[in-house]
């Protein structure tokens, strides 16, 4: 994933990204592919490393991934 600044940087993002979808939209659900491609396009990243990040945030139960879907957590 890079240095400690770029790891932390790109696991802020999509943090970041959840939260605000899910502040405006609590009950909708977010496509996974497409945040994904947007965070391998804006950050200059793997999709794989995107979905690593998510596997953790969703390990911690912050967030339920149901294929492409990602709902809110607990």
């Amino acid at each position: 994933m890079g240095t400690e600044n770029s790891r932390r940087d790109k696991i802020d993002w999509i943090r970041n990204k959840i939260e605000v979808f899910f502040k405006k939209k609590p009950k909708e659900a977010i496509s996974k592919n497409k945040l994904l491609a947007l965070f391998a396009l804006e950050k200059g990243s793997t999709k794989r490393t995107g979905e690593e990040i998510l596997k953790l945030i969703e390990e911690l139960g912050f967030i339920k991934i149901k294929g492409d879907l990602i709902e809110k957590g607990k």
